[in-house]
């Protein structure tokens, strides 16, 4: 059964019970009111039409029961004369007279008054009778040696007809209000659902693979902090998914690269080592083949090199860092590099900073060595370290021949080569600045490129200062 369904069902239960409880409180509080008052007037009327049966008695001086007979036949014909009364008189267990409209049967009659006879207390009695009720107030009348029993009837029919009308009226209420209880929670519970129905709908189209559906659901209840909550989750998982395929496209792009990096040099290897193998070369053949040989093995041996460094450097979580002078880093970089005359290194630098010697002069490095590979003839690289506060800002600029813009994101993927044909020239493999990006990071800094086509490019990044009291 939907959501829908039962609130309606719910609703219209709630209404029903509630306005049945009422009603039944409502009409039974009024309707013992009105008997109450009904029973209370006739008690009085009885009384009255008692009191003057006992006057009517004095002024006809009945002394005996004969004439107490006659005096109480008089009585009654007096008030069938002018219209005075609904009553029965029983003497001695027989009727001695009877005016009473709707008249039970006489045997009740008789009950009623051997009652009041022997009890010797009034006593009443409510009858169905004809097509009314009446209520029958019998009392015991001494006189004298004589006695007799008064009835007197009261109808009671207005008071079971209001009853009855209130049930009736009160039965086309309650079903015009269950009628409008329906619709109206028929409209809510849609309004209510509605979100639900976005929420399911929202949760089959991921299912189905639409990782970019929303429930887009505005509300302040607690149904809109649940679409919320699912519209944050659905992006959560979108980005996951996106990482994923990203991850798998960079793994794919991955082995491409390694696999066309290690075939280019392999093929001159083995081209080479066949033209030695096949026959005894000439002196100027052999040494042009071992030239190419052992540069295409030291290509390899610098790519493997660096692909195990990276793929080292990619699994530790954390490095112990220690205090490092930037001179002997930046001193460790220029040995490394040969020396080169294009580049100008900073002087006097006596800073130290956290990190680790060996990764940083990697770093650096790496870092000039690809300034220098962009540099047409007469191009410079410059290297600074300006301190700031509690850092030391490092950047590497040189005026070569630049980055494009929309390629700056991409070239610290491991094999990424913005001109290919130019790295393998200047002897590059692609992965020194994946390496580099990943040293920053151990070291809690990041690379920062702002480059320019044709007017060069500035890599910059930062390091923590050591202090003296910090060692």
């Amino acid at each position: 059964m939907k959501l829908s369904v039962k609130f309606t069902l719910s609703m219209i239960l709630m209404i029903t019970l509630v306005l049945s409880v009422g009603g039944v409180i409502f009409m039974a509080g009024d309707f013992n009111q009105n008997y109450d008052n009904m029973v209370e007037l006739s008690y009085q009327q009885h009384n009255a039409q008692l009191s003057q049966l006992q006057l009517f008695l004095k002024d006809m001086e009945a002394d005996t029961p004969a004439q107490f007979h006659a005096a109480l036949y008089q009585y009654g014909n007096s008030l069938d004369q002018y219209g005075g009364g609904s009553l029965a008189i029983f003497m001695d267990g027989a009727l001695a007279y009877l005016n009473l409209e709707n008249q039970p049967d006489d045997s009740a009659l008789a009950e009623l008054a051997r009652v009041v006879q022997e009890e010797q207390v009034s006593a009443l009695n409510l009858e169905q009778a004809g097509e009314g009720v009446s209520l029958y107030i019998c009392s015991n009348l001494q006189w004298g040696e004589s006695a007799a029993q008064l009835i007197t009837a009261h109808d009671f029919t207005s008071v079971y007809t209001r009853r009855d009308n209130q049930v009736s009226w009160f039965a086309r209420i309650q079903l015009a209000a269950l009628a409008v209880t329906a619709l109206a929670a028929g409209v809510v519970s849609g309004a209510l659902t509605a979100p639900l129905k976005k929420l399911t709908a929202t949760a089959t189209a991921i299912a189905m693979g639409d990782y970019s559906a929303r429930t887009q659901v505005e509300s302040q209840d607690e149904i809109g902090s649940l679409s919320q909550s699912f519209d944050t989750m659905a992006q959560a998982v979108e980005n996951q998914i996106q990482e994923l395929n990203l991850s798998v496209t960079q793994r794919d792009d991955f082995i491409a690269a390694f696999t066309h990096e290690i075939k280019t040099p392999m093929t001159g290897i083995i081209g080479y080592a066949d033209i030695l193998r096949e026959s005894p070369p000439d002196p100027k053949t052999l040494h042009t083949a071992s030239e190419a040989i052992y540069h295409d093995a030291r290509r390899l041996e610098q790519l493997s090199q660096k692909l195990l460094l990276l793929l080292g450097l990619n699994r530790e979580e954390e490095l112990e860092l220690r205090p490092v002078s930037l001179a002997k880093v930046f001193r460790g970089a220029r040995e490394a590099l040969g020396n080169p005359s294009q580049v100008e290194w900073p002087k006097g630098t006596e800073l130290r900073v956290w990190g680790d010697e060996i990764l940083l002069v990697d770093l650096v490095q790496n870092l000039v060595q690809n300034g220098i590979r962009s540099l047409e003839e007469e191009g410079r690289v410059e290297v600074t370290a300006e301190l700031q506060e509690d850092l030391v800002l490092i950047q590497i600029t040189d005026n070569g021949c630049g980055i494009p813009e929309d390629q700056l994101e991409r070239i610290t993927e491991p094999f990424y080569m913005v001109d290919k044909s130019r790295a393998r020239r200047m002897n590059g493999s692609g992965v020194g600045l994946a390496l580099c990006a990943r040293i920053a990071q151990l070291h809690g800094t990041q690379l920062s490129y702002q480059s320019q086509v044709g007017e060069g490019t500035q890599c910059s990044f930062t390091l923590e200062v050591a202090h003296e009291e910090d060692q």
